[in-house]
């Protein structure tokens, strides 16, 4: 079976991303980081609409279910109180 023409690419994208020579690297290099950075999920924001419905439409490239996803893991944590 050959080998799909993409995973050279990935790896060689992957090794330049943290210097490393293998993809292994680079997850012993993020295990070494002291704090995260802020995560900022504002792709498409401002082309987002709220439907009728109340859901939130974005383009395919835009990060509307990212946001989608911390919008209910905080009103999860906030309902009643906040987790205990």
């Amino acid at each position: 079976m050959a080998t799909p023409f993409w995973r050279g690419r990935l790896a060689t994208k992957r090794s330049r991303t943290c210097g490393g020579p293998i993809p292994s690297v680079c997850v012993e290099e993020g295990l070494k980081a002291e704090s995260v950075e802020w995560l900022v999920l504002l792709r498409g924001i401002q082309d987002e609409k709220v439907l009728e419905n109340g859901a939130r439409w974005g383009q395919p490239s835009d990060e509307t279910p990212q946001r989608g996803q911390y919008r209910e893991w905080k009103r999860l944590l906030t309902m009643n109180g906040g987790a205990k």
